[in-house]
């Protein structure tokens, strides 16, 4: 019987190794997931970013359904109406689903490190749009 014990211990823990490697490599290919063919987003389309810090013109985010592409919330395309606090709308670490407001392709790739940059707003996504977007990312995520 010790033998037997012996065997299944041997089983569950390559079982168990096998299992933390898929778990790694999900994590892999979590982290720098692409929804879309192409390499950058269109006007006026919804994108998901994440708020990294904020500058003197407004925040600067990665889009997370474009490889970590970095993109600017305008301070001016925050909200409708007045601005009282600016943490209080946009907060560091915080996902948020934002329009494309235009797309600025660099003629040097040297200018900026991907050759782009691309300004956002928050104030243009309509309450209508806002769920199916949010419906849109996380099924999206689910299948990567």
């Amino acid at each position: 019987m010790a033998t037997i014990e012996k065997r299944t211990k041997k089983k569950t823990s390559k079982a168990s190794k096998k299992k933390q490697q898929n778990q790694n490599r999900v994590i892999e290919l979590g982290s720098s997931c692409r929804f879309h063919r192409r390499r950058l987003p269109e006007r006026d389309e919804l994108v998901r970013v994440e708020i990294m810090r904020r500058d003197e013109h407004g925040f600067r985010c990665k889009l997370l359904e474009y490889d970590g592409l970095e993109g600017l919330v305008l301070l001016n395309q925050l909200k409708r109406g007045r601005v009282r606090s600016l943490t209080r709308i946009l907060r560091t670490g915080k996902e948020y689903t934002v329009s494309v407001l235009k797309v600025h392709v660099a003629e040097n790739e040297e200018d900026t490190a991907n050759g782009s940059y691309i300004d956002l707003s928050k104030k243009e996504v309509r309450n209508e749009e806002l769920p199916d977007a949010i419906a849109r990312w996380k099924k999206n995520k689910k299948s990567q």
